[in-house]
């Protein structure tokens, strides 16, 4: 069997590795985008929140008022600062996606250069044969016409 077909099966699981790695990185990238979009909505609900307070504290609230806000404005700060925990894991995980990615995409790519270069080695050969054949027939021609 020619080299290059012996090659393109392992090139082909290469580049199905690839894809697949591929995929794996943008459903990681997704997640991250979706924990962002938690913290902005957490930030807003905090700002948003505390102007509320403010408006209503403007004609004056009680002690006990003023200490459930406080303890919710706590709450909310520590939300905020777990989601921020949980992006930074999951820049991370997208991170080791994006490694695994890459490593895999060089992979493929250099599976694809060698099975081009038998390609290319296996069309010089073929190209040889035939200018041999064509010679020898050449040769065959002329050796008939010089005794005839």
């Amino acid at each position: 069997m020619i080299r290059s077909r012996r090659m393109e099966p392992v090139a082909r699981v290469a580049a199905h590795r690839e894809q697949d790695a591929a995929k794996d990185l943008g459903k990681q990238q997704e997640v991250l985008a979706g924990q962002r979009a938690q913290l902005d909505e957490l930030t807003q609900y905090r700002i948003d929140y505390a102007a509320q307070f403010q408006e209503r504290a403007g004609g004056g609230v009680s002690a006990t008022a003023l200490q459930d806000y406080r303890q919710f404005l706590d709450k909310l700060d520590q939300a905020i600062q777990q989601q921020q925990m949980v992006i930074e894991r999951q820049e991370l995980e997208v991170e080791r996606h994006r490694q695994r990615w890459l490593e895999l995409r060089t992979r493929c790519n250099a599976m694809d250069k060698v099975v081009e270069r038998f390609r290319s080695e296996e069309r010089r050969a073929a190209d040889r044969r035939e200018q041999s054949e064509t010679d020898e027939r050449s040769a065959q021609n002329d050796s008939r016409h010089k005794r005839g």
